[in-house]
């Protein structure tokens, strides 16, 4: 927990009524109280307080340290003196999963820093004249006092995307300070400012050779695995079965003799998966764990998923996640080392952005490869003629998940007109426009995708008390990738091509090519289940419905119909709708 009230005595009164049974510590200074966890680092000296919550893994190369002396019991120290010796600009090279607070007496300054890929949240909102910072929502209403109540400007692009982008958020007066940005407050002045900015890391130089490229990212993913295990025997791996996680599971093993292992799928489509890393596994030494989820477990546990993310879910697997992340912790694990990230970072997400575009237009798929393959040259002239679009609407529409159209007939007029739901990214996109389109593509990634997934899994995870680590969502991994040409990194139709060449003395060839099935949820099936899923359908039409105020009830009883005629298309509207109404029920969240 991490959350900081700068506010009148009232409300200090109010955050000190949290105990520390609740496993936090309280500090008053200066106008500030802090809660936060009990792991959490402090340091006090010349009218100033630094306190760092999570972790960074340079600081001692940042400030030249002697060996032993960079460990993580005086981390608070060594950034206090960083800030006081080099100032906040130190800090955009800082590499880790981190909150940063510093108040200055003296200055009458308080300033909070958000890690550079966001993995670590922060939000933050205004009561009276006073502010309340914190890492999760559920902590700014249950102790801060917030009020849960809907931003209705942003429905149509919860609806479109499942999330929302930028500094808003789906609760209204509550705004999140972005990746590389930092909350600062001089007296009663207060703005947002930034300490990192994405754009910049495609002006670094550019590696071009396939082979260097490989090896300096296989060092970096094993060095990286090194830092993230962190000596301890309390963690183990997300091992979903493809690429990315088998890879991180083999660099563990090099650390450990034995490696506890956690494998997530779902009845009626996660047999295989779960078969093909029993198989994967076999002869190696781990502990494994197999989680099979049904329907009726899945839909009991909906409610507590969202009760752990804050938000409506955005992906069907973080329900399943949720689970997971309970076992683990049940069996006495504190962190997990997970590959999300890769997927965006090397391509993959790209493949499957062009191929749900193609879908959403009814373009022929036989495109795709074409599609692919021509983006990285910046050929906008030739994909203009395959395909009748440009470039930025490719990228833009890419991360569609709901068809506007549906969404505009099932939500009253009122909410479909207040907002575009492209705008943050048409901006963003506006403002890089001279980058070729595979760096635009990824730079909107770094804006948008990586802002939320591992948030969102580092939510949920931290409600559970287990820590994930991202050995590849790391500052220098980033950064490095950002360098390398799309031809080298991407050439012609082969996704994650780079990842594949650093692996290829790890895992056995036949890995290289395999089919990854995404841990798909089998929702049309279980929303058709009346004692699974399917009994939160009811949820939408009862006269106590939350949401009713919101959509067209005629409208959703015809989609209703077609979906139970089967019709699957329907099936991904109404899995936001009941995310929606659940939410609102798990929070008592209010319509204005």
């Amino acid at each position: 927990m991490f959350l900081v009230s700068i506010a009148s005595d009232k409300n200090h009164r109010l955050l000190n009524t949290v105990k520390d049974s609740e496993g936090v510590d309280s500090q008053h200074f200066h106008n500030c109280v802090i809660l936060s966890a009990k792991t959490a680092q402090l340091a006090i000296a010349n009218d100033m307080l630094v306190l760092v919550d999570g972790n960074i893994y340079n600081i001692g190369d940042i400030c030249k340290t002697k060996p032993g002396e960079a460990s993580h019991n005086n981390l608070g120290k060594q950034l206090l003196d960083l800030y006081i010796n080099k100032g906040i600009n130190s800090f955009n090279f800082l590499e880790g999963q981190f909150i940063v607070l510093i108040v200055d007496k003296k200055a009458d300054t308080v300033m909070i820093f958000r890690d550079q890929i966001g993995i670590k949240p922060l939000f933050f909102a205004s009561i009276n004249e006073n502010f309340i910072i914190s890492d999760t929502i559920e902590s700014m209403i249950r102790v801060g006092g917030v009020k849960a109540i809907l931003n209705a400007d942003k429905l149509f692009e919860l609806f479109t995307f499942r999330y929302v982008s930028g500094h808003d958020t789906i609760y209204k007066g509550i705004q999140q300070i972005l990746p590389g940005e930092y909350f600062f407050l001089k007296k009663h002045d207060m703005s947002l400012r930034s300490y990192f900015d994405p754009a910049e890391l495609f002006k670094s130089t550019r590696e071009g050779n396939m082979d260097t490229a490989a090896k300096t990212l296989d060092a970096m993913i094993e060095q990286n695995v090194n830092l993230r295990l962190n000596g301890g025997e309390r963690g183990g791996v997300m091992l979903s079965g493809g690429l990315d996680s088998l890879y991180l599971t083999k660099k563990t093993l090099k650390q450990y003799p034995r490696v506890k292992t956690y494998t997530l799928g779902f009845e009626s489509l996660g047999e295989k998966d779960l078969e093909f890393v029993k198989n994967q596994l076999s002869g190696l030494p781990i502990d494994p764990c197999y989680i099979l989820v049904n329907s009726k477990d899945y839909a009991d546990q909906l409610p507590k998923a969202v009760r752990s993310y804050n938000f409506p879910i955005k992906h069907p697997n973080y329900v399943g996640r949720d689970i997971l992340f309970h076992k683990a912790r049940k069996e006495g694990m504190e962190y997990l080392i997970s590959g999300d990230g890769a997927d965006t970072l090397f391509g993959g997400a790209c493949y499957v952005s062009l191929k749900k575009y193609l879908l959403l237009k009814k373009i022929p798929p036989k495109y795709l490869v074409a599609l692919f393959s021509v983006l990285w040259k910046s050929k906008q002239r030739l994909i203009k003629k395959i395909i009748k679009t440009s470039i930025n609407e490719l990228i833009l529409y890419g991360k569609e998940y709901t068809s506007q159209e549906q969404v505009k007939k099932v939500l009253l007029s009122h909410f479909t007109g207040l907002k575009d739901p492209f705008i943050f990214h048409s901006q963003h996109l506006d403002g890089v426009a001279k980058l070729q389109p595979m760096d635009r593509a990824f730079y909107m990634a770094l804006l948008t995708t990586l802002a939320v997934s591992p948030r969102d899994q580092y939510i949920m995870s931290r409600s559970n008390g287990i820590t994930i680590e991202y050995p590849f969502l790391d500052l220098n991994v980033t950064k490095f990738i950002a360098s390398i040409p799309a031809n080298v990194k991407l050439p012609g139709f082969s996704a994650k091509f780079l990842l594949k060449k650093s692996v290829q003395l790890e895992l056995p060839a036949k890995l290289m090519n395999r089919k990854k099935y995404g841990l798909p949820v089998p929702l049309s099936k279980w929303l058709r289940d009346k004692d699974g899923l399917g009994r939160y359908i009811s949820d939408l039409t009862s006269s106590t419905s939350k949401t009713k105020r919101l959509y067209d009830s005629q409208y959703l009883a015809e989609l209703v119909m077609q979906f139970e005629g089967g019709d699957d298309s329907i099936s991904e509207i109404l899995w936001v709708l009941i995310n929606l109404e659940v939410w609102m029920r798990e929070f008592n969240v209010g319509i204005e």
